[in-house]
């Protein structure tokens, strides 16, 4: 990612991090998001995003292993 021109400002991963696949024709939104990661997780943490994300896609988790 720190080498693609979209993504200038990529310093890496913080702490805590997921990776998830997506579809081409989502690109643009995916790209939109991360370059708002920042502001976006000013609203809701990486915690909260995650659970919500497994939640709503029915992923067993283990809250012990979230940060």
């Amino acid at each position: 990612m720190k080498a693609h021109d979209d993504f200038k400002q990529f310093n890496g991963w913080g702490d805590g991090y997921a990776a998830f696949t997506c579809q081409n024709r989502d690109k643009n939104q995916l790209i939109k998001y991360i370059i708002n990661q920042q502001e976006h997780h000013r609203k809701e943490s990486f915690r909260d995003e995650i659970i919500r994300i497994f939640r709503e896609e029915g992923i067993l988790f283990n809250e012990d292993f979230l940060a």
